[in-house]
C-alpha cells in the first residue's frame, strides 16, 4: 500500500475514525426523525410481537422514540467494542465494528429513527453471546448457562425472534467446550424458569400465550412506494453479510483452537439472524437491528484480516452504500 492508502487505513482502524463515521450515522437519524421526513412503516407489517406481549411497542412521540433508539443504539455498538475487547474477537482494539453498525442501521431512517424491538434483540443477542463466551472450557460454569437461555426465553414473551437464537446457543455450548449432563440441566431450567415464574406470578399468563405468524409474505414488504427501497436494503445487508462471512470463516480456520471457537458461535449467530431475515422478511423492525449488527462485526473481521490487501476499499464502499440507502430510503 502507499503512504496516503496505510494513512487512510489506520485513520478507519482509529478511534477517530470509528467515532467519526457513528456520528455521521447518528447525526442522519435524527435529522430524518427530527425534519419529519421519513416514513413510518405500518405496525401490522413490522413487528410480529412475542409469545405474550402482541401489540409490540407502546406508542411515544417521535421526539422520545428517537432518544430511547439513539440509547439503543450506542449500548448496541459499546456492548460491540467490550465484547470485541475483552474476548479478543477480531484480534484488534478497533472501535470500527461499532461506528459501522451505528452507519449502517441509520441508513435506513425508518428502523434507526424510531425505537423498535429490533434493536433491544441486537442488546440481547450480544449480552448473552458474551456470556456463553465467558463459559469456554469451564463447563462448571452451569449458572452462567442457565442465566442465558432464561434471558432468551423471557426475552421471547416481548419479541419472539427470540426464539431462533436458543438451539444456537444450545449448539454454542458444544463449541465453548463445555458442553456436559449438567449444562443440559442448566439449559432446560433456564427454558422453563420464565414459565415457571409466569405461572407464580401471572397465571393467567398462559391463556394469552401464543406463537406469532412468522410467515410473512414478501408482496406485504414491497407494498407502497416507502418499503421498496427497504427491501432492496435487507437484500443487500444480506449478501453483503454473506460475502464477509464466508471470506472469514476461511481464514479463521487456520486460528487456534479458541479463536475458531469464538468466532464459530458468533458467525452462528450471524447465520441464524440471517435466516430470520429470510422467514421474516416482512417484520423489519425485529430483525434488521441485529442483522446490521452481526454484519458490522463480519466487516469489521475482514477489515483486520485483509489490512494489509486494502480493506479500506471495502469499508469505504460500504459507507458510499449506506449514504446511497439513506438518501434512497428517505427521500425518493
Amino acid at each position: 500500500m502507499t503512504g496516503k492508502e496505510k494513512d487512510i487505513s489506520r485513520f478507519l482502524r482509529s478511534r477517530g475514525g470509528a467515532l467519526l463515521i457513528g456520528a455521521l450515522g447518528l447525526g442522519g437519524a435524527g435529522l430524518a426523525a427530527l425534519g419529519g421526513m421519513f416514513r413510518d412503516v405500518a405496525d401490522a407489517s413490522a413487528d410480529f410481537g412475542g409469545l405474550l406481549l402482541h401489540s409490540g411497542l407502546p406508542s411515544m412521540s417521535a421526539e422520545l422514540s428517537l432518544a430511547l433508539s439513539a440509547v439503543a443504539m450506542i449500548a448496541v455498538a459499546v456492548m460491540m467494542v467490550l465484547v470485541n475487547r475483552t474476548f479478543n474477537l477480531l484480534r484488534t482494539s478497533s472501535v470500527l465494528l461499532g461506528g459501522l453498525y451505528l452507519l449502517m442501521q441509520c441508513s435506513v431512517p425508518e428502523i434507526s429513527a424510531r425505537f423498535v424491538p429490533g434493536t433491544v434483540l441486537a442488546l440481547l443477542a450480544l449480552i448473552v453471546t458474551a456470556l456463553l463466551y465467558s463459559c469456554y472450557q469451564r463447563p462448571e460454569r452451569t449458572q452462567t448457562v442457565f442465566l442465558v437461555f432464561f434471558l432468551c426465553t423471557a426475552a421471547s414473551f416481548a419479541q419472539a425472534a427470540a426464539l431462533i437464537y436458543l438451539p444456537v446457543l444450545l449448539a454454542g455450548c458444544i463449541q465453548m467446550r463445555s458442553f456436559t449432563l449438567r449444562t443440559v440441566v442448566a439449559t432446560i431450567l433456564g427454558i422453563l424458569a420464565p414459565f415457571w415464574l409466569m405461572l407464580g406470578f401471572h397465571p393467567e399468563g398462559f391463556r394469552q400465550l401464543y406463537l406469532p405468524d412468522v410467515w410473512f409474505s414478501p408482496s406485504m414488504f414491497l407494498t407502497g412506494d416507502f418499503l421498496s427501497p427497504l427491501a432492496a436494503t435487507v437484500a443487500f445487508m444480506l449478501v453483503w453479510c454473506m460475502m464477509m462471512l464466508m471470506h472469514n470463516l476461511y481464514r479463521v480456520y487456520s486460528y487456534n483452537a479458541r479463536a475458531r471457537a469464538l468466532n464459530g458461535l458468533m458467525a452462528s449467530m450471524t447465520v441464524a439472524t440471517m435466516v430470520l431475515a429470510v422467514v421474516c422478511f416482512g417484520a423489519p423492525d425485529s430483525y434488521l437491528p441485529p442483522l446490521m449488527c452481526f454484519t458490522a462485526v463480519q466487516t469489521a473481521l475482514f477489515f483486520r484480516i485483509n489490512y494489509e490487501r486494502r480493506s479500506y476499499i471495502w469499508v469505504l464502499s460500504l459507507a458510499g452504500v449506506c449514504a446511497v440507502l439513506y438518501i434512497w430510503n428517505l427521500w425518493i
